[in-house]
């Protein structure tokens, strides 16, 4: 490895510390993609005080299970787009909806709402997943990561979503 002055100020060097300076960023958006599956099941007993139509355990795993389809179903579709478009904007995008659809969940007020919602944030997290693990290609560090090896000529957030759904 060359650390001299003239390697680190090359255009390689350069885009190797932006594109970790990404993963950086990208894993705590990461971790709250995940603590926001998992959050609502610990919030049972304070959300079916506030919306009393969940209090069956049907409705409770609809609830739940809206979520889980939709982001099985969309997570293809978004490692499609993430192939297809720039995976800088798929993140964005998919990064503002969620926010807006976390924001919206806040305020639902019946079974129906609290459905739509969870369904919503399943997509918007279909799209980000694939976008997102991208980034740790672009860096090199996860080499092979996958179902498929890197010399496949299928594209890879594809392959992504099909692994993570």
């Amino acid at each position: 490895m060359n650390l001299s002055p003239q390697a680190l100020q090359s255009p390689q060097a350069a885009s190797m510390r932006t594109a970790w300076l990404v993963v950086v960023l990208l894993i705590p958006v990461a971790l709250l993609n995940y603590l926001d599956r998992q959050m609502l099941a610990t919030m049972k007993g304070s959300m079916m005080a506030d919306i009393p139509d969940i209090v069956t355990k049907a409705n409770w795993g609809v609830v739940l299970g809206s979520f889980k389809w939709v982001y099985a179903i969309f997570s293809p579709g978004g490692g499609y787009l993430s192939d297809r478009l720039s995976r800088r904007h798929v993140v964005c995008l998919s990064l503002f909806l969620w926010s807006a659809i976390t924001w919206y969940t806040g305020q639902v007020q019946s079974f129906e709402q609290i459905v739509f919602a969870r369904a919503i944030m399943g997509a918007s997290e279909a799209f980000y997943i694939p976008a997102a693990l991208e980034g740790f290609r672009w860096t090199g560090f996860a080499k092979g990561h996958g179902i498929f090896p890197d010399t496949t000529p299928i594209k890879r957030s594809r392959t992504d979503a099909v692994n993570s759904a």
